[in-house]
């Protein structure tokens, strides 16, 4: 998809399960290796849009998409 030039929207982490799991990643216990990987080849690609709010270490999600 990035050879065809398209738009990525990150819709970021799973930060409900991150949180009721407490799921640390500095603890080597990554949220979700498939996303860790999907984020480190798009981090300097110019067409990613990111559209979820961090609000915390665990917290965070889409405004308007997450209750």
């Amino acid at each position: 998809m990035k050879q065809e030039g398209r738009s990525f929207i990150d819709i970021g982490l799973a930060f409900d399960r991150r949180r009721l799991n407490n799921i640390d990643p500095s603890q080597g216990r990554p949220a979700s290796n498939i996303y860790g990987n999907e984020r480190m080849q798009l981090l300097d690609y110019e067409d990613r849009i990111q559209v979820y709010e961090r609000t915390g270490k665990f917290d965070g999600g889409v405004p308007g998409l997450d209750y």
